[in-house]
């Protein structure tokens, strides 16, 4: 299990023997890709917000905000993922 201090991985097992060394990648679910989308995509809806006062935008500006608290509160296991790398 890896953890961060607040947040905790889904536990994993490995059954090889203890001579071998294992590779592990250690990753979290909000991703560069995932984070940059999120900026953009809230800059964009905050920029036409501040056009066209429209407050339906606001809140479509503020998903983004909303699915990573889903996921760091609510999914918390899943937020933090741990892979075996191949060698």
């Amino acid at each position: 299990m890896a953890e961060n201090g607040f947040h905790f991985s889904k536990p994993l097992h490995i059954s090889k023997p203890k001579t071998d060394p294992v590779l592990l990648g250690i990753g979290c679910a909000a991703d560069n890709g995932t984070l940059w989308g999120g900026i953009i995509f809230s800059a964009l809806f905050f920029m036409i917000f501040f056009v066209t006062h429209f407050y339906a935008v606001l809140i479509l500006a503020n998903l983004p905000l909303f699915y990573l608290m889903y996921k760091i509160f609510w999914k918390p296991k899943e937020f933090i993922t741990i892979e075996i790398l191949k060698k």
